[in-house]
């Protein structure tokens, strides 16, 4: 168990909470799931605007279905464990790997218990998530799971990496990020005291505007009926 993480703290309920962040767990539905590389999203969010959790020596929680990725999804957790921490102020401890580094600016997102489970709803489907992914180690490497569901909250997929700056001890995060071609409603995580900073997500690609190929597809009908009159006109002459 690490104890050098600095948001330690009681939980008055222990029991895990049903249904809290918690999506559908229907029969998957196929869909291709690729790893892509850092990219910049539609939106992002480095959790720089919000509160840090520790203030003057208690710890206050970031708060179930907070909105993120400026008013495009929200997060939520099973146990109420969500943690703001600020890289200047308190560090999140990653055991062996040393203390956690936001990837963006000084603040990022930890979760204060070990087996907690996270998740983002979307408020419109998205093609592509991402984000850079930390986790507490004890001198190996330690697994963190992404779970991805579509927009009826039916599983497409689920990604696993590996976590561990054991041999540097510089806390510092890994990108890992994906594209689907089944538009993603949600995501949960879920490790050993997973931490995360500059989400990305962007939507499907744009639909291009239609109107010059109606006007085209118009003039193409009007053309071939004045056509077809003209021969008429001229098979009854």
């Amino acid at each position: 168990m690490i104890r050098n993480h600095r948001f330690t703290h009681v939980l008055l309920n222990a029991t895990i909470l049903a249904g809290v962040g918690i999506v559908s767990t229907s029969t998957p539905v196929h869909a291709q799931i690729t790893s892509i590389s850092p990219f910049t999203g539609q939106y992002s969010e480095s959790f720089e605007s919000f509160p840090n959790s520790r203030v003057t020596g208690s710890f206050s929680a970031l708060a179930q279905n907070t909105s993120i990725f400026s008013g495009q999804g929200s997060i939520s957790d099973a146990q109420g464990a969500m943690a703001i921490f600020n890289s200047t102020t308190a560090t999140f401890g990653l055991g062996t790997s040393g203390n956690a580094v936001p990837e963006d600016g000084s603040q990022a997102l930890g979760l204060d218990v070990s087996d907690d489970v996270a998740t983002i709803n979307f408020n419109n489907g998205v093609s592509n998530f991402g984000a850079y992914w930390g986790a507490g180690t004890e001198g190996g490497p330690s697994e963190v799971s992404v779970d991805l569901y579509n927009v009826s909250g039916q599983s497409i997929g689920t990604e696993t990496f590996n976590y561990n700056h054991s041999s540097t001890g510089d806390g510092l995060m890994d990108w890992h990020g994906w594209h689907s071609d089944t538009l993603i409603g949600s995501v949960s995580f879920t490790g050993f005291y997973v931490v995360t900073d500059n989400m990305q997500i962007s939507g499907p690609p744009a639909v291009p505007e239609n109107s010059s190929a109606i006007s085209l597809m118009m003039c193409s009908m009007l053309s071939g009926g004045v056509a077809l009159i003209r021969r008429r006109r001229t098979a009854l002459n």
